[in-house]
């Protein structure tokens, strides 16, 4: 049965265009550039809004660990273990969700 869509899709999308709005999508030289202008404000601006995308991703792999997989790591060391879990491709379910090195 396929999963519809976790609610925070259309979160991540909005913190997405955020970003790219100020140019910080997109080639990393730009960004790097971009960011080199802002001022403290803006640094902590954009480390919010990263913060934010993180925390939407996190809770995308949670209902692919609990409704796909049918294991959530506890403890701890969770939140390492989540992205570990979301590098693995298990057959006939579901593929990796993250590179080995994203999941590191």
């Amino acid at each position: 049965m396929p999963l519809s869509p976790p609610a925070s899709d259309a979160n991540m999308a909005r913190l997405r265009e955020e970003l790219a709005g100020k140019g910080l999508v997109g080639r990393p030289e730009r960004v790097r550039a971009n960011l080199a202008r802002g001022d403290s404000f803006t640094l902590w601006a954009v480390g919010s809004v990263l913060h934010d995308f993180y925390v939407a991703a996190e809770k995308a792999f949670e209902v692919v660990a609990r409704e796909l997989d049918e294991k959530v790591p506890v403890g701890g060391d969770w939140h390492r273990r989540l992205l570990e879990q979301m590098t693995l491709a298990i057959p006939g379910v579901r593929p990796a969700l993250l590179t080995k090195e994203t999941g590191q």
